[in-house]
């Protein structure tokens, strides 16, 4: 899968990737160096799935954002309540519509746990649903001044 940088902030990129459907997620270790909003832009199927790959990935953090979010956060809580990973993985629910917001709390709100903040490498965007949110997403970084010329 191929991250798009889209800023920048603490001198660590702001990646964005957009997939029409949770189906679509395939396991990627470059997330467990990563603090990581899942955003759904539409009702997703699969969720579960969807969450069970992400956990085996270990990202530093999981932050759900977007349509449903707190029905996805909360089946992400029954998930890592049954499932015993290696590392603990932080979780957070953003349930803000606004895009500014989302990244705010991705890069003010989200620390990953104190034995995992050496691994922490990048924040990550995963966007699930038909349309990309890309151009919205890229706009809001900038807006906030975390864009990079890169």
């Amino acid at each position: 899968m191929a991250w798009d940088v889209i800023g920048e902030y603490l001198s660590k990129p702001i990646r964005f990737l957009h997939l029409k459907s949770s189906e679509e997620y395939s396991a990627d270790r470059s997330v467990k160096e990563s603090v990581l909003v899942l955003y759904f832009n539409e009702n997703s199927k699969s969720i579960e799935v969807l969450l069970e790959q992400i956990i085996n990935d270990l990202p530093l953090v999981i932050i759900v954002a977007g349509v449903n979010s707190m029905s996805s956060f909360d089946l992400l809580l029954d998930i890592l309540s049954r499932k015993k990973t290696q590392d603990h993985i932080m979780t957070n629910v953003c349930e803000s519509d606004n895009l500014e917001e989302i990244i705010e709390d991705l890069v003010n709100g989200n620390w990953p746990a104190e034995e995992r903040h050496n691994d922490w490498k990048c924040y990550s965007i995963l966007s699930i649903g038909n349309k990309s949110k890309v151009n919205e997403f890229t706009e809001a970084v900038k807006s906030l001044g975390y864009l990079t010329n890169k």
